[in-house]
């Protein structure tokens, strides 16, 4: 599904999917540094099949429920008060 998406020229799915895809191997992976390895080892065979990223192109993806705030930059940020 993630190929489809950056094939038909959807970058926020495409952005979105990979951010979910990040969250459940890091949530997968825990504290288990053996499958943390296996898994790094995973990504990084399967990269040279991946279609490079634009360069220059930033994807971020926040979600926040109730009273949160989610402050995201693509460098520098200063938050300031309450």
């Amino acid at each position: 599904m993630a190929f489809t998406v950056g094939r038909d020229g959807d970058e926020e799915a495409a952005g979105e999917l990979t951010a979910e895809w990040r969250s459940s191997l890091r949530r997968l992976a825990g504290s288990d540094e053996t499958l943390q390895s296996e898994v790094r080892q995973l990504v990084e065979e399967f990269q040279p099949l991946l279609p490079e990223a634009p360069r220059g192109s930033v994807v971020m993806v926040a979600r926040a429920s109730g009273g949160s705030r989610v402050y995201q930059a693509g460098r520098d940020q200063r938050v300031t008060g309450s």
